[in-house]
């Protein structure tokens, strides 16, 4: 299957997983969205990429799981919609394969928004659940996310693209750091480029994860800072980002899209490697002994803003360093285990990663971006 069609079943399988473990109930369970997936995928637009076979009633598919999974949301069945997404999932999996290469180019189409649409109620789901778990968490203070003197930065590795700003800000200064000195101190564009410092028995791509997670150390001189990977583009106003979704935490950013859990994550993580493997049975073990929970979430940090003042959150980024340089390749996986460990509240937002109103990733499906 292209690789859209492997996003759509990785979006439904993750509903799935919340339907089944009760974090999605009936009344919040996102069936537009989902039926606007089943019409994209075994409706009217699927069948006509195949000439008159949709005469043979094939086209009816559609909408029998619109109207069974309307009906089990109605009885409260969660059981029955867990099912019957597994059911439709299987059904256009096994569909598809009757379509020729022509066939499915013209399927691209209307994945876009429908992709779109099925990641934002994901995301919606874990806002809510972060949200929940946030408020039990005492010593919360009040931070105003985005206030004083900030910095949007990122780092560029050799062969790193850097994608200038759609929407610029005089209240932010651009600050791109590279391991290429001869860069210190030129520009690209609003990109001002700052060498970072060599660390001893670090390759560039550690060095780029040190400057990812402790934006305290690196730009001591700055408020606040909102880190961008180089392969998204900044479109929209960040500032408003920060202040519309920040809740008043000191940390700010997006849910992960692929996965939830940081148990399943770890056990997909680069298991071809003998080393890594033991790294992940040691700390799956570590965390199952500490009692931390399966399904607490994991952030996209791809992008995040942060209030540097803040002194539990400095806290949080140093033991996130400490202990992304005792288990290298896991690095994404370890923030909402740290925060848990030390009960720190942070806030992400309900957007889609993948685009959304202020941040674009440029190196995906560009070319059904450009469709719409």
């Amino acid at each position: 299957m292209i690789k859209v069609d492997g996003k759509v079943v990785s979006l439904i399988e993750k509903i799935r997983s919340f339907v089944d473990t009760g974090s999605i109930t009936a009344g919040d369970f996102p069936l537009g969205a989902v039926c606007d997936v089943i019409e994209n995928t075994l409706g009217v637009s699927f069948w006509g990429c195949v000439g008159d076979i949709g005469d043979h009633g094939y086209e009816k598919l559609a909408a029998l799981y619109q109207e069974d999974l309307a009906d089990a949301v109605e009885r409260g069945d969660m059981a029955g919609c867990s099912r019957l997404l597994e059911l439709y999932m299987h059904t256009y999996q096994a569909l598809y394969t009757i379509l020729n290469e022509d066939e499915r180019a013209l399927r691209k189409k209307p994945y876009f928004k429908m992709i779109m649409d099925l990641g934002s109620a994901y995301a919606q789901v874990q806002c809510r659940r972060n949200r929940e778990k946030s408020a039990q968490m005492a010593m919360k203070e009040d931070w105003a996310l985005a206030s004083g003197h900030g910095a949007v930065y990122t780092y560029l590795e050799a062969g790193e693209t850097l994608y200038q700003p759609e929407d610029i800000r005089s209240q932010q200064e651009y600050i791109c750091f590279t391991a290429d000195q001869e860069k210190d101190g030129t520009k690209d564009g609003v990109w001002q480029y700052r060498a970072a410092e060599p660390m001893e028995g670090l390759n560039d791509r550690q060095i780029k994860s040190y400057y990812r997670i402790c934006p305290h150390r690196v730009l001591e001189e700055y408020d606040y800072s909102i880190w961008v990977e180089p392969s998204m583009a900044v479109v929209g106003d960040v500032s408003r980002f920060c202040k519309v979704y920040g809740e008043k935490n000191s940390f700010l950013s997006f849910p992960r899209s692929e996965e939830d859990c940081i148990y399943q994550d770890m056990a997909e993580t680069q298991m071809g490697s003998d080393d890594i493997n033991i790294c992940i049975r040691k700390k799956i073990l570590q965390f199952q002994k500490e009692g931390y929970p399966e399904h607490n979430g994991l952030i996209d940090h791809r992008i995040m803003a942060r209030q540097h003042g803040d002194k539990r959150l400095q806290r949080v980024l140093d033991e996130w360093w400490e202990e992304t340089q005792a288990n290298w390749g896991l690095e994404k996986n370890l923030f909402n285990y740290v925060a848990w460990k030390k009960s720190f509240p942070f806030s992400v937002c309900d957007l889609f990663v993948y685009s959304n109103l202020y941040f674009i990733n440029k190196e995906i499906d560009l070319d059904l971006r450009e469709e719409y």
